[in-house]
């Protein structure tokens, strides 16, 4: 809990909060942090780890996890939001909102916007053979404009709907071959 009470800054909203001894709940999470003294709400620094070995650390407000923090997966796959001025925020909710990075434990990353849990807006993915993806995504899915580069060399710039590539664009294969339409 020290590690966390260094790494994350004492919320200033003006709430009172206390840390208190471990609580687990029915489903045998456990939460350790700062609870708000006046709603008995999880509220301010804290961490909280489920049976499979899922972990969250960061802010907690209104009992949810918000603000800003890292969500380790039982799988090893991690998402860390990244607080940058002027944006939202990485945590709304409960759910991955703002900016972050997801990194899956086989190397593929993804870094960008979020929206309730989904890529939603601008973003980057890459892949493990150096494929790449650059552009929008829409409710968890690519759509949009979007470039995406094959670990063979050839490319696509052009417009993506639902993951797929739909609509006007520019198909450059590693032939040296160039398709436009």
């Amino acid at each position: 809990m020290k590690e966390l009470f260094l790494k994350f800054k004492k919320l200033d909203d003006g709430v009172t909060v206390q840390v208190r001894k471990p609580v687990e709940y029915e489903n045998k999470a456990v939460f350790y942090g700062e609870w708000n003294i006046s709603t008995n709400q999880r509220h301010g620094r804290g961490i909280q780890s489920w049976i499979d070995g899922s972990r969250y650390e960061g802010y907690w407000k209104n009992d949810k996890a918000n603000i800003k923090g890292k969500l380790i997966h039982a799988d090893g796959d991690i998402y860390e939001g990244i607080i940058k001025r002027f944006s939202i925020g990485d945590w709304s909710n409960d759910k991955a909102h703002g900016l972050g990075t997801y990194t899956h434990t086989d190397g593929a990353k993804y870094e960008g916007n979020w929206k309730e849990d989904k890529q939603d807006g601008y973003g980057k993915e890459t892949w493990p053979d150096a494929a790449c993806y650059r552009g929008d995504y829409k409710q968890g899915k690519k759509c949009g404009q979007g470039m995406f580069k094959w670990a063979d060399g050839s490319e696509f710039e052009g417009q993506f709907y639902e993951n797929n590539i739909q609509g006007k664009g520019i198909f450059n294969f590693n032939t040296r071959c160039i398709y436009l339409g």
